[in-house]
């Protein structure tokens, strides 16, 4: 645990609350057009776990646009975004082991607790 006083947060840019705003509807959009985009293809077409490499892929990009451009990078969008990529690629390896599937309940359970942590 760390003794060292919180550093107070930067002044609040109203352009990177835009740009901010802006970045999540272009990935929501590009998500919703990927989704789409796979679901009109003939099953088969492409190998099982595609999906998941390409949503890691899009939400790691999106990340990486937004500390290009100096917005807050979202932590849990990084971290789903490596996850969904590991997890396609394990799907394409073949790997039957449950590992990914608990890595998702645990950060979940994370995902939900941070906040209550943060309550006191």
């Amino acid at each position: 645990m760390s003794t060292h006083a919180p550093t107070p947060a930067a002044p609040h840019d109203p352009g990177d609350s835009a740009l901010d705003h802006r970045l999540n509807d272009i990935g929501w959009g590009l998500f919703l057009i990927l989704m789409g985009a796979l679901w009109l293809l003939p099953a088969g077409t492409l190998p099982d776990g595609s999906w998941l490499i390409a949503t890691g892929a899009l939400l790691l990009g999106l990340n990486a646009a937004r500390r290009a451009r100096g917005v807050p990078v979202h932590r849990v969008g990084l971290l789903l975004g490596v996850l969904a990529l590991l997890a396609g690629v394990a799907s394409l390896a073949d790997l039957t082991e449950p590992v990914f599937p608990a890595l998702l309940v645990g950060v979940g359970a994370w995902i939900v607790f941070q906040p209550l942590a943060r309550r006191g």
